[in-house]
């Protein structure tokens, strides 16, 4: 890391691996889109990482930045199988079982903005990656259940004695429409509708949504304060890429805590 006054910048280079789970390794049945078979013959994934930023504060600015390449060798993917001389189940799942079978990459960025003005906060921040497979066979997929362009936004007033606050927040998430052929079998991803247990005939991904909150907070007294947080205020209907369940709707939480 070089760091100057008031001017940072870091590199990093990592390597990795990661071991079959026991899903990937000993799995036999129905796992809700498909019918796995096991495969021992598994090895590990094996990962090369760069990755570099920077970080600026310039009085009331404050700026950050960080890019990373990722490097995926022996990455596991699923491919066709039988089982009992079946490709495809008596209740329509395909067979599928985990290979090493392609290389990945995966690159992005991860970026955030504070800006403060009197007592006011103004803060947000954004992440973007992509990343692809090369299969044994010499074609290329997106790679499975890669998270879309995503970040929050939030603006906050504190008390001149930083006794009380009062946020309003924004967490949001753009479209993902760019899908592994087993994201496209996956009911967590194109199902009809929650819980029908039906796939898309032809599935666009998972929508973009926002949903926005409130906090605020009070040290009443020395050692006690109360916090009252109100989320997702309009009660919209989202899902997280690659989720099974919808996300939370309207949620108040207050909170008492004190230091003893």
């Amino acid at each position: 890391m070089l760091k100057l006054k008031k001017f940072n910048l870091f590199a990093s280079f990592v390597q990795g691996f990661r071991a079959p789970n026991l899903q990937e390794s000993t799995v036999l049945g129905n796992t809700g889109s498909k019918f796995e078979v096991p495969n021992s013959d598994l090895r590990p994934e094996h990962s090369n990482t760069i990755e570099g930023g920077s970080k600026v504060h310039l009085g009331p600015v404050e700026l950050s930045a960080t890019a990373f390449y990722s490097m995926l060798k022996d990455a596991i993917d699923e491919v066709p199988a039988e089982f009992e001389g079946q490709s495809v189940r008596d209740d329509g799942s395909s067979v599928v079982k985990r290979v090493n079978t392609a290389e990945g990459l995966y690159w992005g960025i991860e970026s955030s903005a504070a800006l403060k003005l009197w007592r006011l906060t103004l803060r947000t921040g954004a992440t973007w990656m992509k990343g692809d497979l090369t299969h044994g066979d010499g074609t290329t997929t997106p790679a499975r259940r890669v998270p879309p362009l995503f970040g929050t936004v939030s603006l906050r007033y504190t008390h001149p004695d930083k006794s009380a606050y009062l946020e309003l927040y924004s967490r949001w998430a753009g479209a993902q429409d760019r899908l592994h052929p087993s994201d496209v079998k996956d009911l967590r991803i194109c199902e009809t509708s929650p819980y029908s247990g039906q796939l898309l005939e032809s599935c666009a991904g998972t929508p973009g949504y926002a949903v926005f909150g409130a906090r605020a907070g009070w040290k009443f007294i020395k050692k006690m304060r109360a916090d009252l947080s109100i989320h997702n205020l309009a009660d919209t209907n989202y899902k997280i890429h690659g989720s099974g369940y919808p996300g939370p709707g309207l949620d108040a939480r207050l909170t008492l805590s004190g230091r003893f």
